[in-house]
């Protein structure tokens, strides 16, 4: 008998857009991760295609080339007029997931790098308090690293998190993406703030991204809070004008009215780690 569909909270986390895995992938992942830990169960039906993409996060081409995959794997059925089902068989283990993961990753042809540049600790005065808002006193890890793909840089990327969190972490480690790292310690965004400005890049930023200081560029900053509200990860991440490129989509919920247009006033500011 199919289990009724679970709705009263989100099944799955969103996506990491700055991950060295394939969107698709994640998805995957994140998939057999829940079946592997029984948030999801089999036979279970699961929410529509509409709701899975709010849930990623991910377009509705990247959904269904992770659902294909899924399918092929045995793992779920879609049937038309029916919907999504876990299969009765769905089983996962974690090597047989890493193994599925490692092969359709090498089939994208493109090879990811991700370089550290800067790892220390800093403790968090007012001003930088005032700045991230973490508390006060707060030991931090200030982590700056250089994202590549086929040897062309893509963004370097910034994050302050509570030492207490989290061990500092070699090159290797770091070379995926660091919500997972801080997602396997059971650590999870309840929260996500996300601010976006254009700005002109200092002369180690140029150098690192290969543009020319002239060259504007987008800031994009992201504050992870917890189910206290309290803030556990602030990324920074630097993104370059021509290499780097980033997919949102939004499903505005019905009978909603539409925000009013406003005036925007864009100022830069110190950021951390400059």
């Amino acid at each position: 008998m199919t289990e009724p569909r679970f709705s009263t909270s989100p099944l799955f986390e969103g996506v990491d857009p700055h991950s060295d895995l394939p969107l698709f992938l994640q998805v995957v992942d994140a998939f057999e991760t829940a079946l592997r830990t029984g948030r999801i169960r089999p036979a279970q039906k699961l929410p529509t295609e509409v709701e899975l993409g709010a849930q990623f996060g991910v377009s509705r081409k990247t959904l269904r080339r992770a659902t294909g995959h899924l399918e092929k794997l045995g793992l779920i059925q879609r049937t038309q007029g029916v919907g999504t089902i876990v299969t009765e068989e769905a089983r996962v283990d974690e090597m047989s997931a890493r193994r599925s993961l490692q092969v359709e990753r090498a089939s994208t042809r493109r090879t990811p790098e991700t370089r550290l540049l800067c790892q220390q600790r800093v403790s968090v005065d007012v001003e930088l308090s005032r700045r991230t808002g973490f508390h006060v006193g707060t030991e931090l890890l200030h982590l700056r690293r250089l994202r590549l793909v086929d040897g062309k840089p893509q963004a370097i990327l910034e994050n302050l998190v509570p030492t207490r969190l989290v061990p500092e972490f070699g090159e290797r480690e770091l070379n995926g993406g660091f919500l997972e790292l801080l997602r396997r310690q059971g650590i999870r965004s309840e929260l996500i703030r996300r601010d976006v400005d254009a700005m002109m890049p200092s002369a180690d930023q140029a150098a690192a991204l290969g543009i020319d200081v002239a060259t504007p560029f987008l800031c994009e900053r992201i504050s992870n809070l917890d189910a206290e509200g309290e803030i556990f990860n602030l990324s920074t991440n630097y993104l370059h004008p021509v290499n780097c490129r980033m997919t949102t989509l939004a499903h505005p919920e019905r009978d909603v009215a539409p925000a009013q247009p406003r005036s925007t006033e864009v100022t830069r500011g110190p950021v951390p780690g400059e």
